[in-house]
């Protein structure tokens, strides 16, 4: 198969693969569009990033105390809507646990839609923001969370 940049949509010289077989692979060709296109069929590529752990227990004046999160205010200029979820444990040693998955569209035609509303405690928490629509594309500005300290539970669902 020989591919040149004129025959997926490209412009420009210089640019052809030539691949001798793809048995069971897909090319990708990257930095070009936001979706997969196989033929005429469009689809999404999932894109998502997550934090790392948050603790109190690892700030710099620890407490031994589990973080509860009430809202988030996501900050993204983005195409397609979004979702957030929230994973975490009770300790390094229990089973993870997440959070519903909660979406937040493009543009807030609500009040309600301006936040993503949560009751969610976790001593080790992480937030997981992901993309899986035609077309999606986000760029992060300064997202907020309403965290405070919750109980002391050390213990929680076995693996």
């Amino acid at each position: 198969m020989t591919v040149s940049n004129t025959l997926i949509g490209g412009t420009g010289t210089g640019f052809t693969i030539t691949v001798v077989t793809l048995a069971g692979y897909t090319l990708w060709q990257h930095e070009y569009g936001l979706d997969e296109l196989t033929g005429p069929t469009f689809s999404p590529i999932e894109s998502y990033f997550q934090t790392s752990d948050i603790s109190l227990a690892a700030a710099e004046q620890s407490q031994n105390k589990s973080l509860r999160v009430t809202i988030v205010e996501p900050d993204f200029v983005q195409s397609g809507p979004m979702t957030l979820s929230i994973t975490g444990r009770s300790n390094a040693r229990a089973k993870e646990v997440q959070s519903e998955v909660m979406e937040f569209p493009e543009t807030a035609t609500s009040p309600q839609e301006q936040v993503v509303f949560f009751k969610e405690i976790r001593r080790e928490m992480r937030f997981t923001f992901r993309s899986n629509t035609i077309g999606g594309d986000y760029q992060m500005g300064m997202c907020l969370a309403h965290v405070e300290a919750a109980d002391g539970t050390l213990l929680g669902a076995v693996p």
